[in-house]
């Protein structure tokens, strides 16, 4: 099953990705920041923003280098 949803998340273009990751990255650091920090509305909503920005690029670098080994592994797999 895990490996049919990174297939999915993989088929998406680009721009989608991008824009997934960046929101669910900024809602949680949202709550990250506002609940167990407990900081004011405005700092959580501006670091939510700043670390979203940073995982939502961590996530497309991650995305990429993964998809480059898979792609990979299964020439490797065709060529037996």
């Amino acid at each position: 099953m895990m490996d049919r949803l990174l297939r999915r998340w993989e088929g998406l273009s680009t721009p989608v990705q991008v824009v997934a990751a960046f929101l669910a990255s900024v809602i949680f650091m949202f709550l990250l920041h506002i609940g167990p920090f407990r900081q004011p509305l405005g700092r959580a909503i501006g670091y939510a923003v700043f670390w979203g920005v940073l995982m939502a690029g961590g996530i497309m670098v991650a995305t990429r280098a993964e998809q480059a080994k898979r792609r990979a592994a299964d020439e490797q797999r065709k060529k037996r």
